[in-house]
């Protein structure tokens, strides 16, 4: 109930909650830390320095947003896909897109279950060592591909779990892949991916095969 009532108040009545008393802070820090944004550098710094050093914060992260915060534009020109984005591209995302970075987010914040982040320095076996850490992680968004463009480095034991994949960019979606999304995502409710460099019998097998519900979205 207390946790229900912090989550109508604006941030700063949330923070104020945590001086009223011991179980007032339990449930106003659950809200707080629940999905933490930063709108500056040095705040996410401390993020990092507190989540590494105080695990019983970090425990309490369940949604973490690791990319560059979009700027909302009402334009008929904005671009559907984030990773086609300037604001994303590889050589300004380098900072964020570390994959030492999102594995020691995943191993501090184990608890999460949703993660956006960067794909472009994930190399085959990063995602593996995530969901050994991140036992909780169901929705994952990943904007942008490795230099092969391949997303096989998503493997099984990521899949098995996931509820939610969102592959933004250009991802070569082979066949071999396609088979594990199919056998192994049982269950996945939501994909989204690009149709671009996607072969039409990949494509037409996979949503042939995939049992998501139908009032969910591919």
């Amino acid at each position: 109930v207390m946790e229900r009532i912090c989550r109508l108040l604006d941030y700063k009545d949330q923070y104020e909650s945590c001086l009223i008393h011991p179980n007032w802070s339990i449930a106003a820090m659950a809200i707080l830390w629940e999905a933490p944004l930063f709108n500056r550098p040095d705040l996410f710094r401390k993020f990092l320095k507190t989540t590494s050093t105080c695990k019983r914060v970090a425990l309490l992260v369940k949604r973490f947003h690791l990319a560059f915060v979009d700027i909302e534009e009402e334009s008929l020109f904005k671009p559907l896909c984030r990773s086609s984005n300037e604001r994303h591209h590889p050589k300004n995302a380098h900072p964020l897109a570390k994959a030492s970075l999102i594995q020691d987010l995943a191993r501090h914040c184990e608890n999460m279950t949703d993660l956006v982040c960067y794909g472009w320095e994930m190399k085959p076996g990063d995602w593996e060592q995530i969901a050994t850490v991140a036992h909780e992680l169901k929705h994952l968004t990943v904007i942008g591909g490795s230099k092969q463009g391949e997303p096989k480095q998503i493997g099984v034991q990521v899949l098995s779990r996931l509820e939610t994949l969102c592959l933004d960019g250009r991802f070569v979606i082979n066949d071999s892949w396609a088979q594990t999304l199919i056998h192994k995502a049982s269950n996945l409710r939501v994909l989204e991916l690009s149709l671009e460099n996607l072969d039409y019998d990949v494509f037409t097998v996979s949503y042939t095969h995939l049992t998501l519900p139908t009032t969910e979205r591919v």
